[in-house]
C-alpha cells in the first residue's frame, strides 16, 4: 500500500469524525428532549434547551472613545473634573485608573473623578480601563494656573 493512500485514509477519518461529532451536536441542539415513552401524560413532554460548548472564549477588549478634562486650565487650590467614555461590548464590569505623571494613581474606581491643581503647571494624566483580561489606555493634559490671590507664581512647567 502506498505511503499517499495511507494518508488520505488517515485524513477521511478524520473528517469524518469531524461531521459526525457536528450532526451529532446541532441533533443535540434541536432536538426537543422528548421521547415517546412518556406514559399517560403526553402534556408533560416539553421542549427544552441544549447547548454545546465549543470550550473557548473570546473576549473583546474595552476602547476609550473620549477622555475630557473641565475646565481645560483652573487656578490652584481648584478642581478639574475628568471624564472617560469607554465602550466594551462583551462586559460592563470595567475598571479605571487615573494616574497623574509624577504623582501616584487617584484613588477611584469610576468613569468620573475629580483632580484638585495643587501645584502651577501643565498636569499630564493617564487614565485606563480595565475589563480584567486587557485594557485601553490614554494619555490627555490640562493646566494648574497660579491662584489669583496668590501673588507672584510662576506657572511654567
Amino acid at each position: 500500500m502506498c505511503a499517499v493512500d495511507e494518508l488520505s485514509r488517515g485524513t477521511r477519518r478524520k473528517a469524518f469524525a469531524s461531521a459526525f461529532l457536528l450532526v451529532a451536536s446541532l441533533f443535540a441542539l434541536f432536538s426537543s428532549g422528548c421521547s415517546s415513552h412518556n406514559g399517560f401524560n403526553q402534556g408533560a413532554c416539553r421542549s427544552r434547551s441544549s447547548s454545546i460548548g465549543l470550550g473557548a472564549t473570546i473576549n473583546i477588549c474595552p476602547s476609550i472613545q473620549s477622555v475630557e478634562a473641565v475646565p481645560t486650565s483652573a487656578p490652584v487650590g481648584s478642581d478639574v473634573h475628568l471624564e472617560v467614555v469607554a465602550d466594551d461590548p462583551d462586559s460592563k464590569d470595567l475598571s479605571f485608573t487615573w494616574t497623574p505623571e509624577g504623582e501616584g494613581s487617584i484613588h477611584s474606581a469610576g468613569s468620573k473623578v475629580t483632580f484638585r491643581c495643587s501645584t502651577p503647571g501643565v498636569v499630564k494624566m493617564v487614565v485606563a480601563v480595565s475589563d480584567g483580561e486587557c485594557d485601553d489606555s490614554e494619555e490627555f493634559a490640562f493646566l494648574c494656573t497660579c491662584a489669583v490671590d496668590a501673588g507672584a507664581c510662576d506657572a511654567s512647567p
